[in-house]
Formats: C-alpha cells, sequence, structure tokens
C-alpha cells in the first residue's frame, strides 16, 4: 500500500515528511527519518482538500500516516490540537465527524482504489 500511495499522482503533492497543525501551531508530532522513509510516509489530508473545491460540509483530519513493515500496513490517523486551546470549547461531535469524513469521503470515495485494496494487508 505504501508505494501505491507515493507514487499515485493525485497525493504525490501532499506527501510530506511532517504531520504539524495548519496556522501558528507549530509543534510537529510526527517528523519522518531519513533512515525510515522507505517505511513510511504523512499525507497531509487537510491540504489535499484545502487544494480542491470540496462541500463545506466536508471535516478532515490532518495527517494520515501510512507506515509499512514486513508486509504489512498502518495507519494512523491523526488530529492535533494545540496545547494551549481550551478543551471546553472542543466539540467531540467535530472531531469524530472529521474521522467520520476522512474515512468515508477520503480513504473510501476518492482513494478507495487504495486504502480498500484487498491486496494490501493491514495490521
Amino acid at each position: 500500500m505504501l508505494s501505491a500511495v507515493k507514487n499515485d499522482a493525485r497525493l504525490v503533492p501532499f506527501l510530506k515528511d511532517v504531520c504539524e497543525e495548519k496556522g501558528g501551531y507549530r509543534d510537529t508530532l510526527i517528523e519522518v527519518e531519513q533512515s525510515v522513509k522507505d517505511h513510511i510516509t504523512v499525507v497531509k489530508v487537510e491540504e489535499y482538500y484545502d487544494s480542491i473545491t470540496h462541500p463545506k460540509h466536508i471535516k478532515k483530519i490532518d495527517c494520515l500516516s501510512v507506515s509499512t513493515k514486513n508486509k504489512s500496513t498502518n495507519l494512523y490517523l491523526i488530529e492535533i490540537k494545540e496545547p494551549r486551546v481550551n478543551f471546553k470549547r472542543i466539540r467531540s461531535k467535530e472531531i469524530v465527524k472529521k474521522f467520520e469524513d476522512t474515512i468515508n469521503d477520503f480513504m473510501t470515495d476518492k482513494f478507495g482504489d487504495i486504502f480498500l485494496n484487498k491486496r494490501f494487508k493491514l495490521s
């Protein structure tokens, strides 16, 4: 699956070595080191949606990490929140919606040929 993601022309512009919050908060959650670049990539889901016209109701997570080890793939859906934010103002329904939309729209509708492909074994 990792090679399918890395070689998909629709995703290549959104493949990064870091997963970090867009905007003012710049603490990096994931940084892919040179020694493991053959085994992991970060898809900036938020950047993908920001680059296309999409319905306003679609919510999106920050990143999707795809890693491979021993022919098995791990997927990590990542939403970053600045630690200084007032957590009382964060609505859990909004967070859940980001994950649901990422799974249903991004991973299933738009890129199901990769993420739903039965050739790939998920851990």
